[in-house]
């Protein structure tokens, strides 16, 4: 029978003991000593169970794990699978409760900057993956971020989305969405998790009839000089203004369009593709030169074209600025026209500004540009704005909106 004083002189060797504790074995090596346990499964199989290492296991401990094996096997069981089950199951319940504290210290913040930096920095360009970082600091971090990402809900994302307008509630929906997947496969939220942002419903935008009232346009061309917008879309509204041209068309203006002699811009890139030429007023040049060329686009980035929806971000930013809301940036192309015809313009020449195509008889036989005429009316237009600049702001004037979307 072993003795502590064998196991404790042990080199180099292995001993094994005698009934009733048959099977223990002392094994010495690199390692340190070992006490295994070796018998034969209920398939007649020789197996070896490691029981611990001497002497942070005594020889009275090891022999104690052995009685305890022994009864397994009288039993049918098999020691080796009964041990690896306490294991698995001791490993699976520490593993739930780090899984339970990471969820509630995982949150949707630590979510995005994983995805942000491990994706989206690595996949997108500069102004990619400069707008997504923007969506998420912007729109969704500000209300969403300090919720357990195991514990986002689709309601979390629903009523956010409907507070949006629906070109940025898209793009939040989309990231998130992305996102939250991207944590899935990182392994940090679990896999049996839903994605929150699927089914998600962005409201659709709306057929709008929305003019700035006479009151409303001379507070704002008043605010636009010092709104807390970039030069970009200060002078691409004012421009949407003055010309009634769409924020598409303007961000794609290029440098070699313009002809500051006869004030003209060839405008080759339309929403109907026909092509047309705009009539600039003096004070649409200003706004134009008010930045010098530097690129192949008048609105651009680091060289690149801005992208249209920067007018509308902007304008859900400021919504608080003005004591008028529910405008967008195609309600100033909107409320030139209507202008326009206030201030006497025909009705051809007014569409003819707008680039609307003729129906009928008249789209097929007259085909008169009414340059000259365009160039008069908004000419007119232009100043006109000026003069309502100077006036000053009626205290208590109704500042409601002077008309109702479908």
């Amino acid at each position: 029978m072993l003795t502590v004083t064998q196991v404790k002189n042990l080199k180099d060797d292995i001993l094994t003991d005698t009934v009733p504790y048959r099977g223990l074995r002392v094994k010495d090596s690199s390692a340190g000593k070992s006490f295994f346990y070796r018998y034969r499964n209920v398939m007649g199989n020789v197996r070896q169970q490691k029981l611990g290492t001497y002497p942070s296991m005594s020889l009275a401990d090891a022999r104690a794990a052995v009685v305890e094996f022994q009864q397994m096997r009288r039993d049918g069981k098999d020691p080796k699978q009964e041990r690896q089950k306490v294991i698995d199951r001791t490993l699976a319940a520490e593993k739930e409760v780090q899984w339970k504290e990471h969820k509630q210290s995982y949150l949707v913040q630590d979510m995005v900057g994983h995805y942000l930096d491990e994706h989206i920095e690595k996949n997108r360009n500069y102004k990619g993956g400069k707008e997504v970082r923007r969506v998420f600091e912007r729109d969704a971090l500000p209300i969403l971020g300090q919720i357990p990402a195991a514990e986002l809900r689709r309601s979390h994302i629903h009523n956010l989305v409907v507070t949006l307008p629906a070109s940025i509630g898209r793009d939040v929906k989309r990231e998130v969405r992305a996102a939250f997947e991207h944590g899935i496969a990182a392994g940090r939220i679990p896999e049996e998790l839903r994605n929150p942002a699927d089914k998600i419903k962005v409201q659709r935008q709306k057929s709008r009839k929305r003019v700035f009232s006479e009151e409303e346009l001379r507070v704002f061309m008043k605010w636009l000089p010092t709104a807390p917008v970039s030069d970009n879309v200060r002078d691409g509204w004012e421009l949407s203004l003055l010309t009634g041209c769409r924020s598409g068309e303007i961000v794609a203006m290029e440098w070699t369009d313009l002809d500051f002699k006869t004030g003209t811009w060839n405008l080759t890139k339309t929403k109907t593709d026909v092509p047309r030429i705009v009539q600039l007023s003096k004070q649409a040049v200003e706004v134009i030169r008010r930045v010098e060329p530097d690129g192949k686009y008048r609105f651009h980035r680091r060289r690149e074209k801005i992208q249209q929806k920067v007018f509308s971000v902007a304008m859900y930013h400021c919504k608080d600025e003005l004591p008028f809301a529910g405008w967008t940036t195609h309600d100033l192309r909107r409320t030139c026209r209507t202008m326009l015809s206030r201030l006497g313009c025909p009705d051809v020449v007014g569409e003819s500004i707008l680039g609307h195509s003729r129906s009928g008889i008249q789209g097929v036989y007259d085909l008169h540009r009414y340059e000259n005429d365009c160039k008069e009316w908004l000419q007119r237009w232009a100043d006109w704005l000026d003069e309502l600049k100077k006036e000053p702001v009626e205290p208590g004037t109704d500042m409601q909106l002077i008309a109702q979307s479908d």
